[in-house]
């Protein structure tokens, strides 16, 4: 019996093995999705990321439009508060001319110096408290410390006539610095009124100075009054030039600015005309200097007045595109809050119906059928 067990034991245990190996390696069990899979994200959190990439974007992009908008405001208003100091610098500059020429023609001294210490603590006030380019800064330093300075000498009587105009004379091209770096904007508008201030107020001062060397140049060698001058005179072609452009260079203003100009040169030009007191050259001076007090009075008034209403503007602007961007991402969150109730309300309903039949429907129908072997349709 033994030797016959032998052989069906070996078969028995062979086909075991055969068996084993068709049935293949046991099976494992399946390995469950993570909780934070895609799959296992509940249906409002899935709905939640499909419209919750663009909304960022919009808002990003709704950010960078605010930003903008606030920044531009912000620079506009900075310009405005720069433009609002053009008038002190202007003022203080018509105070020091005054005082020049009253401490050189024997006026009222007492009165021109009053105004011009307030027309100076009126500029030194506002260049403390507006945000300036370093430029601008050292320019209107310049003007007030060196326009002290001349005033002083000039009250003093420390320096002569010719020293007088030739000291206030780089002292025009300060000013001038100072009221174009105060200009300073993108609008072309406005930086062609800040031309033509500039120029306007350094013709003003030309002016002022040829005629403190005709009403007392007989004070001077006639060699050294025609140099002096010529030497003013010089300067003119630019600033004609520039306040005609404002003006138009068709109007009377603009070719009374010429005419006014080849006037004086031909006067000058002749070593047989008399400059002391020349009756011409006076009526020439007035009249260029009447046109520029025009360009002053009226650019003096709208640069700032422009300026500010652009920063109005752009503060309008700003806040309108706060309040659109704001308005536009909350309507987009209200109808995708509306969308997402509308999507997720029947999907729930449905994944509810799915899991009760599934577990409450179909295991009382299967037992149903174990009881009394009549199936019960599901409802």
């Amino acid at each position: 019996g033994a030797p016959g067990r032998e052989p069906r034991e070996r078969r028995s245990v062979n086909e075991l093995r055969a068996h084993r190996r068709q049935r293949g390696p046991p099976m494992t069990p399946a390995k469950r999705p993570s909780r934070m899979a895609l799959s296992n994200w509940p249906v409002r959190w899935k709905v939640l990321a499909i419209v919750l990439v663009p909304l960022v974007l919009a808002g990003v992009f709704g950010g960078f439009r605010i930003y903008a908008s606030a920044t531009d405001a912000a620079e506009l208003r900075h310009a405005a508060e720069r433009a609002d100091m053009v008038p002190a610098v202007v003022d203080y500059v018509a105070a020091l001319e005054a005082t020049l020429v009253a401490a050189t023609e024997s006026g009222d001294t007492g009165a021109a110096l009053t105004e011009f210490d307030s027309r100076k603590a009126a500029l030194q006030e506002q260049l403390t408290g507006t945000e300036v380019p370093d430029s601008v800064r050292l320019a209107t330093n310049t003007l007030m410390d060196y326009g002290q300075d001349l005033v002083g000498k000039v009250m003093g009587n420390t320096i002569d006539l010719r020293t007088r105009v030739m000291t206030y004379a780089p002292l025009l091209i300060t000013a001038e610095t100072a009221i174009t770096g105060l200009v300073a904007n993108d609008d072309q508008g406005v930086q062609a009124q800040g031309e033509a201030l500039s120029r306007a107020v350094g013709a003003r001062g030309q002016m002022t100075m040829q005629r403190m060397l005709v009403d007392r140049g007989g004070e001077m060698p006639e060699p050294v009054l025609r140099s002096a001058m010529i030497t003013l005179a010089g300067t003119e072609p630019s600033t004609v030039s520039a306040m005609g452009a404002y003006l138009g260079g068709t109007t009377d203003e603009a070719s009374a600015l010429r005419s006014e100009m080849v006037k004086r040169m031909s006067v000058l030009s002749e070593p047989t005309s008399v400059l002391v007191g020349n009756p011409e050259l006076l009526a020439s001076q007035q009249v260029t200097a009447d046109i520029a007090g025009g360009v002053i009075a009226d650019t003096t008034e709208s640069i700032p007045a422009t300026v500010d209403q652009q920063a109005g503007d752009a503060r309008t602007t700003a806040i309108r595109d706060a309040a659109l961007v704001v308005a536009a991402i909350v309507i987009a969150l209200l109808l995708v809050t509306l969308v997402a109730r509308t999507l997720v309300r029947p999907l729930r309903t449905l994944r509810d119906s799915a899991l009760r039949v599934a577990h409450e429907d179909l295991a009382r129908e299967v037992e149903q059928v174990r009881t009394d072997g009549k199936a019960v349709p599901v409802q």
